[in-house]
């Protein structure tokens, strides 16, 4: 995968990629994506997506090419930790966000957010 950071592990959970982010990481993940000069798709993945991406082809292919899937629900960490695989934090989706926005105010960058609903992609499309 050529826009994925290397310094982030990313295990499989219930057969989906989810990558290890540790909070402290992310400003240094964030800038070298903002000097890298590509286009990087970062997904916050509920209990439902992961369920979704399972049976849906589509969505995994999605996820098997975002640059970060971090999860946003708690039983998804819980699962991690349950089946003794590497601590993953939760990202609260609002929090993420205006740490993002700062973090690309900072280093004078576009960041485009995009629902995962249907209607929300047609609405960007249209």
């Amino acid at each position: 995968m050529e826009n994925r950071h290397p310094g982030i592990k990313r295990i499989s959970f219930l057969k989906v990629p989810i990558d290890i982010l540790h909070e402290n990481q992310i400003e240094t993940v964030f800038k070298d994506f903002s000097e890298d000069g590509q286009h990087h798709q970062i997904v916050l993945i509920t209990f439902f997506d992961l369920m979704k991406a399972r049976r849906n082809k589509d969505f995994m292919k999605t996820l098997n090419n975002a640059s970060l899937v971090l999860p946003s629900a708690i039983s998804i960490t819980r699962g991690i930790k349950f089946l003794g695989k590497d601590f993953t934090f939760r990202y609260r989706p609002f929090d993420f966000v205006i740490r993002t926005l700062g973090l690309m105010e900072q280093y004078q960058k576009t960041l485009y957010l995009i629902g995962g609903k249907q209607n929300a992609l047609q609405t960007v499309f249209n």
